[in-house]
């Protein structure tokens, strides 16, 4: 009787013991939140990496409920609704998510998350300098 009554112990114990799922845990990167231009690449003359100039100071505030806004120098430049588009098609070889604000695709949207998170925003690739803007995660507004 002592072995059984200790096997149930036992068992409530193993079961009190369950290991949490880390992985539910873990956050999903979003382009929700505050993103100051850092940076840009590309160009019709060929590829070149240039720090973005503090004037003006390019903003972007996009909330999690669906609001974009671009602000430069702290005055509102865009504001309406925004939506990514899962695999967007570019073209007929080029699919990727696309940024959309209220009915212009502003061009496909990545995001590397990591110490400190870039948002890539980068013109429809038709558009003759496929300039890629590089946004870098802030506290601004």
């Amino acid at each position: 009787m002592k072995k059984l009554t200790f096997g149930v112990m036992l068992l409530c114990l193993a079961a009190a013991c369950k290991k949490e799922n880390r992985s539910d845990n873990k956050k999903e990167p979003t382009i929700n939140g505050n993103w100051t231009l850092a940076s840009y690449s590309g160009g019709v003359a060929g590829f070149k990496h240039r720090k973005a100039d503090v004037n003006p100071l390019i903003t972007l505030n996009i909330t999690a409920d669906g609001v974009y806004r671009q602000y430069n120098n702290g005055a509102i430049a865009t504001q309406g609704s925004y939506t990514v588009l899962k695999n967007f098609p570019f073209g007929n070889t080029l699919t990727a998510d696309a940024l959309k604000v209220d009915n212009d695709i502003l061009g496909a949207v990545s995001l590397r998350a990591g110490n400190q998170d870039t948002l890539y925003i980068t013109p429809l690739p038709q558009w003759p300098d496929a300039m890629t803007l590089e946004y870098t995660r802030s506290n601004m507004r």
